[in-house]
């Protein structure tokens, strides 16, 4: 398994996170109309459910040598894109992510 393939698996995974957290969100404010309830309580938990994957994304994509956190690089620049948007090697560490992990 190469590094860029086990980066693509933290992305797959947000990606996940990022969809459950958008479902719960969108059926909190549904419930909130079918029971009535009071939107203090359920509104922030839907907002935070919501926001959670953003963070997940942020901090759980790392490098799989030095653990530098891909931020604020789009995540399928990772394993799609033309060869010259790709990302080739982590800008940290400057490990190729189409070498063989260890």
């Amino acid at each position: 398994m190469t590094y860029r393939e086990a980066l693509y698996k933290k992305v797959l995974i947000s990606f996940r996170f990022y969809l459950i957290g958008t479902i719960l969100c969108v059926a909190s404010i549904k419930l909130l109309h079918f029971l009535n309830a009071p939107g203090i309580i359920l509104i922030p938990l839907g907002i935070i459910i919501f926001i959670m994957p953003f963070i997940a994304g942020e901090i759980g994509v790392k490098c799989g040598k030095c653990n530098y956190p891909y931020r604020g690089v789009s995540r399928l620049r990772i394993k799609y894109g033309s060869k010259q948007n790709r990302i080739n090697f982590c800008p940290h560490c400057g490990i190729g992510l189409d070498e063989e992990m260890l």
